[in-house]
């Protein structure tokens, strides 16, 4: 699960890169979705645009325009460009925050780097 708050470069790169390992993986073990925290009037657009250019299938997209996130018992911090939460069996096995400065290629290839603690064997 990624809250985003912007789609950029990093974003896109991390979201075509989970696209391709849940594919891999197939959906019975492993699932991915992104959770867009946007209140601008073209948020919908913007996402529906990015799934179609980048030919996203089995990463889910939604929007959420409470900027603080889905869940008021635990918000998203305001200065998280990403927060990246890998869990399994309905437990929290990672928890990744980036800023817009540390989102880069190199928080890509750590988020993946963590992908097996969550997957599924067998």
């Amino acid at each position: 699960m990624i809250f985003a708050r912007a789609i950029n470069d990093p974003l896109t790169s991390l979201v075509k890169k989970l696209d391709a390992e849940v594919a891999k993986a197939g959906k019975t073990k492993m699932a991915a979705f992104i959770i867009f925290l946007m209140d601008d009037d073209g948020a919908q657009s913007k996402i529906k645009a990015f799934a179609k250019q980048h030919d996203l299938k089995h990463v889910s997209l939604a929007l959420e325009t409470n900027l603080a996130g889905p869940y008021k018992q635990d918000p998203i911090a305001p200065e998280a460009a990403a927060t990246v939460i890998l869990y399994s069996r309905r437990k929290v096995v990672v928890n990744l925050a980036f800023d817009s400065k540390s989102f880069t290629e190199a928080a890509v290839a750590r988020v993946l780097a963590e992908l097996p603690k969550i997957q599924k064997k067998g």
